[in-house]
């Protein structure tokens, strides 16, 4: 069986990622100029995704898909107070979800039916292609964190590729000819025509970090973006059929199924760079092939620090990831350790993630954990 086919169902666990609704239609079946068209539940609510229905050509650049986009979200009010509205245009089709400044709260974004998000179903996009989560900083400006799942065409930001940012301010990135805006919460409404016309695109601000910013970076409205390492796959770490223990400031991941384990050990540069698993060419190897099963997606789960804590989240996957016989949509990883399940059914693969030291803790004297504890 091939786990990314279409599950029918709506997953349990699913956070309320406080997405917007079409505005319901009237007995014309259009709103404002805009006609809804197919839609995506969610905890009872809709993605939104609407469809032109005025005459017009359809924009062609990536700046003209995201004036056209942006205004025609401008009276869609907002989910949140504080956050980021995603939004995809191609051709004369848009959808768009507003992403809450939470801990909490994430999205997967690509062709497949289970993502957050569903965008086009182009050769540029991918079934699952990004992840995109928002927080608040030090200053209270929401932040978004984009990250590329492992794609052999990742977004880009002025023609250049880039896989893995951090951003403060308004952002357009393109996945082929697909646009997608990334407008700031409440900005983007409070601006209205500004922001819409792409009078405030802000040129761009680049640097590179370990670490997305505690504070933010912006100034002059000009959007500041960090530019972070790229996630690890599973099979670039370190792997062996040992489980010693990991030095201090580093963490331990086995996977088993049935009689076979493999065990790899994730650092805290890997950590904050995000680590997939999956079945994807990309995520397994090193023996990961013989221990992932059918049941398991092509991209499943990701392993990724923020500010010092460590998640599990799992990328909309279709036999999904349980703990203590519950789905979970995402979930913090204690320093005692703890035990998740990829996949709920016989094929099941037994994800440990073992006792630690804390990731903050980088100093060479600090106690490491026995073999024995790491069992």
């Amino acid at each position: 069986m091939d786990s990314d086919e279409p599950s029918g169902s709506l997953r349990p666990g699913r956070p309320q990622l406080r997405l917007v609704p079409p505005e319901p239609a009237e007995a014309t079946g259009e709103v404002s100029g805009i006609a809804p068209g197919p839609s995506k539940s969610a905890v009872g609510q809709s993605a939104g995704h609407l469809r032109a229905v005025q005459p017009g050509p359809s924009p062609h650049s990536l700046r003209e898909a995201y004036v056209f986009g942006a205004r025609m979200l401008l009276d869609q009010p907002a989910a949140c107070r504080t956050g980021y509205r995603l939004f995809w245009v191609h051709g004369r089709d848009l959808g768009w979800i507003d992403l809450e400044a939470s801990s909490s709260v994430f999205a997967v974004m690509g062709w497949h039916e289970n993502c957050d998000l569903v965008l086009p179903k182009l050769p540029s996009v991918t079934n699952r292609h990004l992840l995109a989560s928002c927080a608040l900083l030090a200053d209270k400006t929401p932040a978004l964190r984009l990250l590329d799942l492992h794609t052999s065409q990742p977004f880009t930001i002025e023609g250049q590729p880039r896989q893995s940012i951090g951003v403060s301010g308004p952002l357009l990135i393109g996945l082929g000819d697909c646009a997608i805006g990334c407008v700031p919460l409440p900005e983007f409404l409070s601006q209205r025509g500004r922001l819409a016309d792409a009078v405030e695109l802000p040129s761009y601000d680049f640097v590179e970090a370990e670490q997305p910013p505690q504070n933010s970076l912006r100034m002059q409205r000009r959007t500041h973006i960090t530019l972070l390492p790229r996630s690890q796959r599973v099979e670039d770490l370190q792997s062996g059929a040992a489980i010693p223990a990991a030095p201090a400031g580093r963490a331990r991941v086995t996977l088993r199924r049935q009689t076979k384990a493999v065990s790899v050990e994730l650092s805290e540069a890997d950590l904050y760079a995000g680590v997939i698993i999956g079945r994807s060419e990309t995520c397994m190897d090193r023996g990961l092939r013989q221990v992932l099963s059918g049941q398991i997606s092509r991209l499943h789960l990701l392993l990724m620090a923020e500010r010092g804590r460590v998640y599990a989240m799992d990328l909309c996957s279709t036999n999904g990831t349980w703990q203590h016989g519950q789905r979970i949509r995402r979930v913090e990883l204690p320093d005692q350790g703890t035990q998740l399940l990829l996949s709920g059914n016989d094929s099941k693969v037994e994800l440990t993630w073992h006792p630690r030291n804390t990731i903050r803790s980088t100093r060479a004297d600090a106690p490491s954990l026995s073999p024995d504890k790491l069992r």
